[in-house]
């Protein structure tokens, strides 16, 4: 039985490797349901109000705020265009941390394909997709998932350096 399960999901694992825009769709799919899923059900929370009221602050107002602030303004500057786009009511401010946790799931899933293989690629994915901080932490409009995108982007760029230093890297 062992075998056969074994074999099964090495097979999978092969399917996923050959044809992976699949397996990419299903995680797109997976994780918009996911992070957007009752992502206005919860009143606005008071950080949330302050992260909200720095972006409608004029992008100066922003920059000279951020010397008072603990969190660097990128935030707060992606978030005031952002709310330009989609509103400031609590999807319109939420679904930027939404859409940011998105892409540091399909980042992850590059990176790890390429650096250590698809099992690795499909298990941490999902292990990311499916963590209880980070989908709490996606519905929040907050910093934290800006943070998650920009740690794993500085570490997509720091093993791109560390394979082949150039100074264009």
């Amino acid at each position: 039985l062992m075998n056969k399960i074994e074999n099964m999901i090495t097979r999978i694992f092969e399917r996923i490797n050959r044809k992976p825009l699949l397996f990419i769709l299903f995680l797109l799919v997976l994780n918009a349901g996911l992070k957007f899923a009752c992502i206005g059900d919860k009143s606005i929370w008071i950080d949330e109000a302050y992260s909200a009221s720095q972006a409608t602050q004029s992008f100066q107002d922003i920059i000279l705020n951020s010397a008072n602030e603990e969190n660097p303004p990128a935030y707060y500057l992606l978030l005031h265009y952002w709310v330009k786009i989609f509103g400031l009511n609590e999807i319109g401010i939420r679904s930027l941390s939404a859409v940011l946790s998105i892409c540091t799931v399909m980042l992850i899933f590059f990176f790890a394909r390429r650096q250590l293989g698809i099992a690795t690629a499909v298990f941490s994915s999902l292990l990311f997709s499916f963590s209880n901080e980070h989908l709490f932490y996606s519905h929040e409009t907050r910093n934290y998932c800006l943070v998650s995108f920009l740690c794993v982007v500085s570490f997509i760029f720091y093993i791109k350096i560390w394979q082949a230093y150039s100074m264009r890297n």
